[in-house]
């Protein structure tokens, strides 16, 4: 009896395994979809594409094959198939139709051929490498369970091997030329990165508390912490110039290795109707960024602020003051409305002058201030050098968690300082002041790391 209960147990955790590990690759297929945005120098996105538009099903996965192509992976008929992206034509078409299912396409060093993993309905689970053309597969990696990988060169592939066990995930190298393969960790992440313009691959490691990115010299099996992740979230991406980009929600993050000072917000997705961002994809040029989220209900209503002050902006130039605060002041573009003829006549706000305003806030939330700037094409005939010069409002003040971020980006652009800015305050905190290019002074109040 005793031997009959240990013989069922043993096959029912047997199922549980097979079948918990069935699904790790695939994890919680919840509806995701590929948007691509246009990212400048300073990360600023614009120009928003939903790639996928397929809104009830999973799509993900995207990966540049180069500036004007995109792979990635997209639900039909109850099975993931690989879609490829001509930016230039404007055309999508299916490259593989099989009776399993791809993931995490890419094309590798194989001349007209591109790789992805394929779940086939047996569960068996291996990485193949399909002619462009004609779509036939050939396996890579002979009978091994892969659930992620890169490529690092034309005959090495580094994967995220499942293992037989939960958390017995394993970082593995493999020589393709003479089929050797060696492990450097267990217990990762599911992003492997090859970072650009160097020798190295970046990988999670879970077993570290907190979870962290290091990266590993596959010459010489060095490993280097980088960072710890964003918790909650592992995906990442390296932009060419050797930053790390990850999301959180609504937020896309910054992490500058060269200086270490944390992960900093850059961009915010709330005002695209976007959140749970996961994967992340950066064209070779660093000018386009692909995007995997999920699209919130269009039809939620921005709720009405109460008790905050909300300051409109005369300026000179608008495209020059919109860099000026978007590219110094770190402000994120929330959304734009037209004042028209009628509307500046009856409210006396420009007795029928018309104009566009673009609205910019440091953060997306009910929260926070928000400056509406626009421009009617006039100057000012001087700007004071002190605030006791002229009267009205004359100065803005920005409370902020950190100044070093917005000192790091006055230093990039020669803006000036003002005074013997920076100086610390009383309480400790550290005071800038600069000005905008119309003369408004602003003033910055945080922390710093550096004081």
């Amino acid at each position: 009896m005793f031997i009959l209960i240990g013989l069922l147990i043993i096959i029912m955790k047997a199922i549980y395994i097979s079948l918990f590990m069935f699904t790790l690759h695939l994890g919680a297929q919840n509806a995701t979809e590929v948007f691509l945005f246009d990212m400048d120098k300073s990360y600023r996105l614009t120009n928003p594409i939903n790639l996928s538009n397929n809104p009830t099903e999973y799509n993900n996965q995207p990966y540049f094959v180069n500036n004007n192509n995109i792979l990635y992976s997209s639900t039909r008929n109850k099975q993931t198939d690989i879609k490829h992206v001509d930016l230039q034509k404007e055309t999508q078409e299916w490259i593989t139709n099989t009776p399993g299912s791809e993931f995490s396409p890419q094309m590798g060093y194989l001349p007209n051929m591109f790789t992805a993993i394929r779940l086939d309905t047996d569960g068996k689970q291996l990485l193949y490498s399909y002619d462009i053309k004609n779509g036939s597969a050939t396996e890579l990696i002979k009978n091994l369970k892969i659930g992620y990988y890169t490529w690092f060169d034309k005959n090495t592939i580094v994967t995220y091997t499942i293992g037989k066990i939960a958390d017995s995930s394993k970082l593995e190298v493999h020589e393709l030329n003479n089929k050797t393969t060696f492990t450097l960790t267990k217990n990762i992440g599911r992003c492997i990165q090859k970072i650009p313009n160097t020798n190295l691959i970046s990988f999670v490691d879970k077993k570290s508390i907190p979870n962290s990115i290091k990266t590993f010299d596959i010459s010489t099996g060095q490993v280097k912490l980088i960072t710890s992740i964003l918790e909650g979230s592992e995906d990442y991406t390296w932009t060419p110039d050797g930053n790390i980009l990850m999301g959180k929600d609504d937020i896309l993050y910054l992490f500058d290795p060269s200086d270490k000072k944390g992960w900093t917000p850059i961009a915010s997705l709330k005002n695209y109707n976007l959140h749970k961002i996961s994967r992340l994809a950066i064209s070779p040029n660093g000018k386009s960024i692909a995007i995997v989220a999920v699209k919130k209900s269009a039809n939620s209503p921005r709720k009405t602020k109460m008790g905050i002050i909300d300051i409109g902006v005369v300026v000179n130039n608008l495209e020059k003051s919109l860099t000026f605060y978007k590219d110094i002041l770190g402000m994120t573009e929330m959304r734009k409305f037209s004042i028209d003829k009628k509307f500046g006549k009856e409210s006396g706000l420009t007795n029928g002058l018309s104009t566009e305003v673009t609205v910019l806030q440091l953060e997306d939330n009910d929260y926070t201030t928000a400056f509406k700037l626009m421009s009617f094409g006039k100057h000012k005939d001087w700007q004071p050098n002190y605030i006791q010069q002229d009267l009205g409002v004359q100065y803005i003040t920005l409370n902020v968690d950190s100044v070093d971020p917005f000192l790091k980006r006055i230093y990039k652009n020669n803006v000036e300082l003002l005074g013997n800015t920076p100086i610390t305050l009383s309480n400790g905190k550290t005071f800038l002041l600069i000005k905008d290019y119309d003369g408004t002074f602003i003033e910055i109040i945080g922390n710093s790391i550096n004081d």
